[in-house]
């Protein structure tokens, strides 16, 4: 934040084999880099593909008083179904996928689907700046963001970041 950052992404490092205490502790962490941040800092979770449906959604609804920009990457890559499911149950929090979709369909599924609301190819997985350009074209349409994984460190993300209108940020780190 004093370099100037609006936004910063956590790692979440609790899951369901915690039980209710790394809940709890997941929570804790979060209310204190609320705390610590403040309310005009955006917060992301990124949950590295840990969670199943029921935890995602307990955890969801437990940091929901501390606006969380949205929630990366809750489930397995390839449970879009999985998906489908968050967005009904929890329809107030913003989702994001992607980094580990290694081709440009997943992300016409999840997009025509409307199961994420920021999705996050990694411009050297998912077929390099031509792919991600496709991407960036479906998701325009759709009116879904594209914030690729770790596009700040490369030069192709962010020259992407600067062209594409769905690319509203880059992740850095």
């Amino acid at each position: 934040m004093e370099l100037g950052f609006k936004a910063t992404k956590l790692p979440c490092p609790y899951g369901p084999a915690d039980g209710l205490d790394g809940l709890k502790k997941n929570v804790d962490f979060i209310a204190e880099t609320r705390e610590l941040v403040g309310d005009d800092v955006e917060l992301m979770l990124d949950c590295w593909m840990a969670f199943d449906v029921e935890y995602a959604v307990r955890l969801t609804e437990a940091l929901r008083p501390y606006n969380m920009k949205w929630m990366e990457e809750c489930l397995m890559p390839e449970d879009l179904d999985g998906y489908v499911e968050l967005r009904k149950r929890i329809p107030w929090q913003s989702l994001g996928a992607g980094e580990h979709w290694f081709s440009i369909l997943p992300f016409f599924s999840a997009a025509g689907r409307r199961v994420v609301e920021v999705l996050q190819p990694d411009v050297s997985w998912v077929g390099g700046i031509t792919a991600t350009v496709k991407i960036c074209h479906y998701a325009e349409a759709a009116g879904i963001s594209v914030v690729p994984h770790c596009g700040g460190n490369v030069a192709e993300g962010q020259h992407l970041a600067l062209a594409m209108p769905s690319m509203p940020w880059a992740e850095f780190g």
